[in-house]
């Protein structure tokens, strides 16, 4: 998604935490949007991965682990990862769905 969808996705989300006053204990208000701006627009926990110029390669092994390679660093374990296979599934989906090809159980890959 392009910077100025993103910002507007972004507003829209502030605007609604704010009034409805969404406070999660830990988690600083900008890490919230960030993460929810993530989750709607980006691909989840690994956007930071994705956008991250330095990281070449990313392994999602189901719910186990995942693994990137990182230019100077080599392979590294990705501190998070996903909690359900649905999970996985949803971002497969939606990485597939931002190109022409399809996705099903005939098809895999």
């Amino acid at each position: 998604m392009n910077k100025e969808k993103r910002a507007a996705v972004e507003t829209i989300i502030k605007n609604f935490l704010l009034s409805n006053q969404v406070v999660i204990a830990d988690v600083p208000s900008d890490q919230l949007l960030n993460m929810v701006c993530d989750d709607i627009v980006g691909f989840g926990i690994i956007e930071s991965l994705k956008e991250d110029k330095d990281v070449t390669d990313i392994y999602i092994n189901g719910t186990k682990e995942i693994i990137y390679e990182k230019i100077g660093e080599g392979e590294c374990t990705f501190p998070y990862r996903f909690e359900t296979e649905e999970e996985v599934k949803a971002l497969a989906y939606k990485m597939v769905n931002s190109t022409s090809e399809s996705l099903n159980t005939a098809k895999p890959y």
